[in-house]
């Protein structure tokens, strides 16, 4: 699961798994669904965010065919969906629903978990130093200029010189 794309993700969740759950599975295979869909939504909806997602998933990826395929007696035990996914109850890190895209969110917590520190960038308007520069991230200063979605446009103006809506650009701080 770490290796899916953003845009992978959301279609697994949007459109690939709503498929597979329209089946009928008479197999170990049944059991193997039910882990690789609490992992996707695992993923989707930002509980892998937080250290007690991340182990779920650890936990998730060590029974998930290995009944059939391993001599290792420990990688035959079921563990129950019950125990390992008890942080399902609560509310989603991400609200898909909320018109912030998966990029987004994932972007959020990267910030507030101080990932990407180092990176500073100092934002212009119009010639004028923006408020709060140099930010420490390129979400950052994104997210000052009220637009999480533009910290890729951000990487590619970075010392440019390029104006960006005709007006901001970029510079680094470091």
């Amino acid at each position: 699961m770490a290796s899916l794309g953003v845009s992978n993700i959301l279609q697994l969740y949007n459109y690939v798994l709503p498929f597979f759950k329209s089946l009928e599975f008479k197999s170990r295979k049944a059991v193997d669904f039910k882990y690789w869909e609490v992992a996707v939504k695992l993923r989707a909806l930002g509980y892998t965010t937080k250290s007690e997602g991340r182990k779920c998933l650890i936990e998730i990826s060590k029974c998930m065919n290995n009944k059939r395929y391993s001599t290792n007696l420990e990688a035959g035990k079921t563990l129950s969906l019950d125990v390992i996914c008890k942080n399902l109850d609560s509310p989603p890190i991400f609200d898909l629903a909320s018109g912030l895209s998966y990029k987004a969110y994932s972007d959020i917590a990267k910030v507030s978990k101080k990932g990407n520190v180092g990176f500073g960038v100092n934002v212009y308007d119009m010639d004028k130093l923006v408020k709060g520069s140099p930010f420490c991230s390129y979400t950052q200063a994104a997210l000052a200029m009220g637009n999480i979605n533009i910290s890729s446009v951000i990487s590619k103006k970075i010392d440019t010189g390029k104006l960006y809506k005709q007006r901001f650009t970029f510079e680094s701080s470091v």
